[in-house]
């Protein structure tokens, strides 16, 4: 059994050596009785994180997170330009480990312009240290009145375009605007 807190079965393989180590020196290391570690690796106890962090160290296991915790910044559009609202922060996201680099950011998207990919009222995690465009990827761009947008950029013609179900959305054109790119959306969630 795996969980974002307990591998088991890494636990079970560490366990095995060598060297050999035993249901009692878990025991002993953790403070819980044999009992409580033999429910534990039958995976019919749960596992507290101190408990867990303990039998890691124990075992020398390296703990390798499965989320990063990015900030959320504030809002960007999914429509027509509009400022993007760089407010106190927002909370944090948590999104897949190596997902997103060191200095990601959220934002909640606004408008319907992407509703295909992100929901209005999703979010985008944006990596702000990959800016190269790439064909078919997703970015968080700004214009020069510094109003921000999430779109979609295709090489051939060079433009960002809306990915809609609002056929009202414009495709803006490289060279007819100038447009910084902030970031590559890299993840997406959506609130439960």
């Amino acid at each position: 059994m795996t969980d974002l807190l307990f591998d088991l079965d890494l636990v079970r393989t560490a366990m095995d050596g060598p060297p050999r180590v035993t249901q009692a020196a878990l025991a002993q290391v953790t403070g819980l009785n044999q009992s409580a570690i033999s429910n534990i690796l039958k995976g019919s106890r749960r596992v507290k994180v101190e408990e867990a962090d303990l039998i890691y160290s124990f075992l020398g296991i390296s703990r390798t997170p499965s989320v990063q915790m990015v900030p959320v910044i504030g809002l960007a559009s999914a429509g027509n330009w509009k400022e993007a609202i760089i407010a106190p922060p927002g909370g944090m996201m948590p999104v897949p480990s190596k997902a997103a680099g060191r200095k990601a950011f959220a934002v909640e998207v606004k408008g319907d312009s992407m509703d295909r990919i992100i929901p209005d009222g999703g979010f985008a995690i944006v990596d702000p240290e990959q800016t190269q465009l790439f064909n078919d990827k997703v970015y968080l761009i700004q214009n020069e009145e510094h109003d921000a947008q999430v779109k979609l950029y295709r090489s051939n013609p060079a433009r960002f375009e809306p990915v809609s179900s609002n056929e009202l959305h414009k495709t803006i054109y490289l060279g007819e605007q100038v447009v910084r790119v902030i970031g590559r959306v890299v993840w997406q969630g959506a609130p439960l």
